[in-house]
C-alpha cells in the first residue's frame, strides 16, 4: 500500500530478515535460499548511492536487533522507521506485526496510532513472558511530531488488486498446501535450488521410504514459485500414482512413448489454468 502524509506521499517498505553481528549485518537471501550478509556500511552507502530512502514514507524493519539499521534510515530520509531493540520472541513478532498493519491499513490510524496499539496488544499478552517485550519496538525519530500525520491509503488493496497480475497467484492452485511443522530441510532447499538454476535438465530425489521426499518436493515447489524468486510463476507440482509409474516403466520399450502417464498428468495440471 502506499502511504499518504499532510506532506507528500510516498511508499511502505516492509523487510522481513535477521539480523547478525548485534545488529551490525543484515542477513538477506540470495537466488537459492541461501544467507547474503548486507553490512550496515553496505546499506548506508546504497542508500546514498540510489537515494532510495526518499520516496520511502514508512519503513518496517521486522528483524531483532534493527535499531541501528533504522538509524540509518532515518539519516537518510526516511521519516517513519518501525525497528527493534534486542531480541524478540517469533509469537511477539507475529502479533505486534499483525496488530499494526491491522490499526493502519485496516483501521484508518496514523503511524503513531497503530504503532501504540500494536505495543499495547503485547504488553497485554496472555502470555506473561511477552509483555515486557512490548518496550523494545521503536518508532524513530524518537517523539517526532509527523507520526501522527501519517496515514495509509489503502484504495484497491483490499480487492486484490495487488495480486490481480501476478503470476504466483495463477500457479499457485497448482502448488500442495504447505506441510505443516516443516523444519530441519534448509540445507536441502538450498542444494535443490542451486541444482534447479544450473544447466542440468532433470534433477532426481530419492530415499528410503517415508523419509519426508513428499514433503520436501511440495515446499520446494512452494518456495521456488513464490514471488520474488527465480521460478516465480512458473512451477508445477506434479502427482502421479505408484500404478502411473509402474506403468510408464513397464511401457519403455513398447510404441508407446515412455513416461506417458507423466505428460498426461502434466496436461490436465496444465489445462486447469487455462
Amino acid at each position: 500500500p502506499e502511504v499518504a502524509s499532510r506532506r507528500k506521499g510516498g511508499l511502505a517498505l516492509h523487510l522481513s530478515l535477521h539480523c547478525g553481528d548485534g545488529g551490525q549485518v543484515l542477513l538477506l537471501e540470495d537466488d537459492n535460499g541461501g544467507t547474503h550478509e548486507f553490512s550496515l556500511e553496505d546499506l548506508r552507502g546504497l542508500l546514498a548511492a540510489t537515494g532510495g530512502a526518499e520516496r520511502l514514507q514508512l519503513v518496517f524493519l521486522h528483524a531483532c536487533c534493527s535499531d541501528m539499521a533504522g538509524s540509518i534510515f532515518v539519516e537518510a530520509g526516511a521519516p517513519h522507521v518501525v525497528c527493534c531493540r534486542g531480541t524478540v520472541f517469533d509469537a511477539t513478532a507475529r502479533a505486534f506485526t499483525k496488530a499494526f498493519y491491522r490499526a493502519f491499513c485496516g483501521g484508518g490510524r496514523s503511524v503513531a496510532q497503530a504503532f501504540e496499539i500494536a505495543r499495547f496488544e503485547i504488553h497485554t499478552s496472555p502470555q506473561p513472558g511477552l509483555r515486557a517485550e512490548a518496550e523494545k519496538y521503536l518508532l524513530l525519530p524518537h517523539g517526532h511530531q509527523s507520526h501522527g500525520s501519517c496515514f495509509c491509503e489503502v484504495s484497491g488493496f483490499g480487492s486484490g488488486a495487488l495480486l490481480a497480475g501476478c503470476a504466483f497467484r495463477s500457479c499457485s492452485a497448482l502448488l500442495p498446501v504447505r506441510v505443516e511443522d516443516f523444519c530441519g530441510r534448509a540445507r536441502d532447499l538450498w542444494l535443490l535450488m542451486q541444482h534447479l538454476s544450473s544447466s542440468r535438465r532433470c534433477v532426481a530425489v530419492f530415499g528410503p521410504s517415508q523419509i519426508g521426499k513428499s514433503a520436501l518436493l511440495s515446499e520446494l515447489a512452494r518456495f521456488a514459485g513464490s514471488p520474488g524468486r527465480s521460478h516465480e510463476g512458473r512451477v508445477m507440482h506434479v502427482v502421479l500414482s505408484s500404478d502411473e509409474a509402474a506403468q510408464d516403466i513397464s511401457e519403455a520399450g513398447e510404441e508407446r512413448a515412455p513416461l506417458s502417464g507423466f505428460v498426461r498428468a502434466v496436461t490436465a495440471a496444465s489445462s486447469r489454468l487455462l
